[in-house]
């Protein structure tokens, strides 16, 4: 089904990459789009309405990371948004609290 989203083995099959990627790029903020990827970078499942519109730390994929948090907001796949339109409202406000929270890095 197109509604399904990656199984728990395909998200730690991508985990090293991404964990590569955020080690190479030093972001100094992340925004994950989605369920999944929001999954992945806490450590852990949480209720899905909890996670949006505040900004939460990464702190990496490893215990005792050294490196410090990285802001994390997070909000709707595009593909939800395809089928919940009126989810763009949210995703709208998560985008404008990412800029803020950049804004306010500076």
């Amino acid at each position: 089904s197109i509604t399904r989203g990656p199984r728990a083995e395909q998200i730690a099959q991508c985990v090293p990459y991404l964990s590569r990627q955020i080690q190479l790029l030093q972001p100094k903020l992340i925004v994950a789009l989605g369920h999944a990827t929001a999954t992945a970078l806490l450590g852990e499942d949480c209720e899905w309405n909890s996670l949006l519109g505040k900004v939460h730390q990464f702190s990496g994929f490893v215990k005792n990371n050294p490196h410090p948090p990285i802001p994390l907001i997070i909000t709707h796949h595009p593909a939800a948004l395809l089928l919940s339109p009126m989810n763009k409202a949210q995703t709208w406000r998560d985008l404008c609290l990412a800029k803020e929270t950049m804004q306010g890095m500076n």
